[in-house]
């Protein structure tokens, strides 16, 4: 009889597990089929040039499901385009929070910095790309870029040299820009 009431009691427990899981699961399924329909909204007022209707529906869609990337993406480009350069770079922070390693998030963000003139944190995040990938010639060059305005000529030739080291299986043009630059950084040092 004990042995009984045990296993009635486990299958009842067991029952409520699934149930939960279950539940939760359902859940999670509409809030994202919900964000989702929120942001295909705000994508079709946001091509309509409709920036304000488009941004409520994209806020819609992050109150529904916080881990919306697209909507947030979008959002950023928004705010961006619109010159709300913080606001972007919120949007920006959160998708990098997201996807840490994803190098468009990261260029997003350098673009919302330079637009606030955050020089420092520009080369921070080029520093955190190149972590990611060392062998990434466009942000050595962009990092170079960045420094020679700031007139660290040094550390921009530096990095010059380095996109030409890690460029050596790129085009010619592209070699030859970076060789440009660096030409240029050198006639500013006075050699």
């Amino acid at each position: 009889m004990r042995k009984s009431i045990s296993f009635i009691g486990l299958i009842i427990v067991i029952t409520i597990t699934i149930l939960i899981v279950t539940s939760i699961s359902y859940r999670n399924f509409l809030n994202k089929s919900l964000s989702k329909e929120e942001f295909d909204k705000g994508a079709q007022f946001s091509k309509k040039a409709k920036y304000n209707e488009a941004l409520k529906y994209f806020n819609k869609a992050i109150e529904i499901d916080p881990d919306n990337s697209r909507a947030w993406g979008w959002k950023g480009e928004l705010l961006y385009r619109r010159e709300n350069y913080t606001e972007a770079l919120k949007c920006y922070d959160k998708l990098i929070e997201m996807h840490p390693e994803n190098r468009s998030c990261w260029c997003k963000k350098i673009e919302a910095l330079r637009s606030l003139g955050r020089y420092e944190e520009v080369i921070e995040c080029y520093d955190k790309l190149l972590e990611i990938n060392p062998k990434d010639d466009s942000s050595w060059f962009h990092k170079g870029n960045i420094l020679y305005q700031q007139e660290k000529y040094e550390e921009a030739i530096k990095c010059y040299d380095k996109a030409l080291e890690t460029a050596v299986d790129k085009p010619f043009q592209l070699r030859q820009i970076y060789e440009m630059e660096k030409e240029h950084t050198l006639k500013a040092l006075g050699k």
